[in-house]
């Protein structure tokens, strides 16, 4: 990764292309990333947790009752809300 590197300013509405912007900022994100290696273990951590959480609901749904269906798309909506709101 190059720090701190000088692009050529365009005389446009942007600056920069849209890709030097994006590129900057994934470089910048993997070197947070880097840096804070307990934030990776618990995002990692919580990613697997909810996908196990995920994976009990969907376990054999297709063999339940019509009514322990709608229950389970209850749950999903609000682990989808929860989700949102974390992540907001």
């Amino acid at each position: 990764m190059v720090f701190n590197k000088v692009h050529t300013v365009q005389d446009s509405v942007h600056s920069v292309s849209m890709r030097t912007q994006v590129g900057t900022l994934l470089c910048r994100r993997v070197t947070l990333i880097g840096r804070d290696t307990n934030q990776l273990k618990m995002r990692l951590g919580m990613s697997i947790l909810q996908g196990v959480i995920i994976g009990v609901a969907f376990w054999d749904i297709a063999k339940k009752l019509p009514a322990q269906q709608i229950s389970f798309l209850f749950l999903m909506l609000q682990v989808v809300a929860i989700i949102v709101y974390v992540y907001e």
